[in-house]
């Protein structure tokens, strides 16, 4: 199940605190039985597809667009465990692939740890051109604020 994407246009979109320029998306976690195609459903490590799930990340994190997913972390030991044990995955590429194993509060690693993600990924794009036109425009912004500012206490 493919969940919330974006509003139209961009712009704050509830309940999330990003979502708001296309960058973000949530995917459902594959499981074993009983997933749906109308919304999430809860994972637990005996319930996911690991091998499916392990397929979407992994084609999609290889391709280097992705600057990460979130996913819960009692659901990331398995996930690690099958990438390593059944599709060969060197250390090397576990350590940037996951949080797993230093804990839930690590910042490091494309996959990590975000309270709510027990049912979904949430995927966050790389998007240069965007933020590099985001960081203009806020520098415009700025710099006219600027002048105004300088112009009106002269």
């Amino acid at each position: 199940h493919v969940g919330d994407i974006s509003r139209r246009g961009g712009g704050p979109f509830k309940p999330h605190r990003s979502h708001q320029n296309g960058r973000d998306v949530d995917v459902g976690i594959y499981l074993r039985r009983g997933h749906s195609t109308t919304g999430f459903r809860t994972a637990q490590p005996h319930t996911m597809d690991l091998g499916r799930t392990w397929s979407l990340i992994w084609g999609l994190v290889s391709q280097g667009n992705i600057k990460y997913i979130f996913l819960d972390y009692s659901l990331q030991e398995s996930l690690y465990r099958y990438a390593r044990d059944v599709d060969g995955v060197s250390p090397r590429t576990l350590k940037a692939i996951f949080a797993y194993p230093r804990g839930r509060r690590a910042s490091t690693g494309v996959i990590r740890h975000w309270p709510g993600h027990r049912n979904h990924l949430h995927i966050r794009f790389y998007a240069p051109q965007s933020t590099a036109a985001a960081h203009t425009f806020e520098a415009d912004r700025k710099s006219r604020t600027d002048a105004e500012s300088h112009r009106r206490y002269k």
